[in-house]
């Protein structure tokens, strides 16, 4: 449903769509574009993922798969801010949380925190 997840190519980060996003952005929970020290933070246990199939027209033309996965490895909760981006739309459209069987298919505006449950992952596609 989404071939941004079965891309033939490498994702870069500096490939980017037509309103500036890259094909892929790595985020820290505070909603932050990961930099050095977050990646070497041995305490951080939390961050997120931007796939951007608007960047890669070859996988999608119509360019509305944008997904962000939130992954959360601590024991407890962890608040992680979705990603505000240009041309975001609705939001943020929960797909799956491994913390909730049943999905829950809420969507969610830009920018507001969000709680991460202990060793939990969720997909969002942009809404």
């Amino acid at each position: 449903e989404y071939p941004i997840l079965r891309h033939s190519e490498f994702l870069n980060g500096k490939t980017r769509c037509a309103d500036g996003v890259a094909d892929i952005c790595w985020y820290a929970p505070d909603g932050s574009e990961m930099e050095n020290h977050h990646w070497t933070d041995t305490q951080g246990r939390c961050f997120g993922v931007l796939l951007n199939g608007a960047a890669v027209s070859n996988d999608d033309k119509d360019g509305k798969s944008r997904l962000f996965m939130a992954f959360n490895a601590h024991g407890a909760p962890v608040s992680f801010r979705l990603p505000v981006l240009p041309g975001g739309g609705n939001g943020w459209q929960k797909i799956i949380d491994t913390d909730m069987p049943d999905g829950g298919k809420s969507i969610f505006p830009q920018g507001i925190p969000l709680p991460v449950s202990g060793r939990s992952f969720i997909l969002f596609r942009q809404a």
